[in-house]
């Protein structure tokens, strides 16, 4: 078994920051999952979601506070509380969760990006609790069928390099 556990319900933090491929625009389509849009606000959302041990029930809960506060800026928190709302509406029709929506966003960056900004992903990957490393696997497999078909060789050999890493603590 593992030395050191995770704590439980969190994916562990990227130890370098994000990777943003220039500047995008919240209400812009960052991506599109099953006909279902989705766009830098809700990329913004869900990483924060990970962040935080409530997810986004934490996000709703503190957007909701200070909607009601009064103070200047409760109608752009009254607007990102919808958005957190309306996330999550999307997120249930996929059967999504918001760690399998970023990881699949890492994984699919890990397995095209060769410029070494990822140089910490493998650790990260590895230090993944039990039940993100089965939805890793999960996501990897169908990025890997999804490679082999296109005949795209080299960035086979880099998904499966990643599914290495993923699994190297459960021997």
């Amino acid at each position: 078994m593992r030395k050191e556990e995770p704590q439980a319900g969190r994916l562990p933090r990227p130890t370098e920051r994000p990777l943003d491929d220039g500047v995008r625009y919240g209400p812009e389509t960052w991506r599109e999952i099953d006909g279902v849009a989705f766009c830098h606000w809700d990329r913004w959302l869900l990483r924060l979601a990970l962040a935080e041990p409530r997810g986004l029930d934490a996000i709703e809960r503190e957007f909701r506070t200070r909607a009601a506060s009064g103070r200047v800026g409760g109608d752009a928190a009254e607007a990102m509380r919808a958005q957190v709302v309306d996330l999550r509406g999307r997120l249930a029709r996929l059967a999504r969760t918001p760690e399998g929506v970023i990881l699949r966003d890492l994984l699919e960056l890990a397995v095209w990006e060769d410029y070494g900004v990822l140089r910490g992903v493998r650790g990260f990957l590895g230090a993944l609790q039990e039940e993100h490393a089965d939805l890793a696997v999960r996501e990897l497999a169908a990025i890997l069928s999804e490679l082999r078909r296109e005949r795209l060789d080299y960035q086979v050999a880099r998904a499966v390099m990643l599914r290495r890493a993923v699994l190297a603590p459960w021997g």
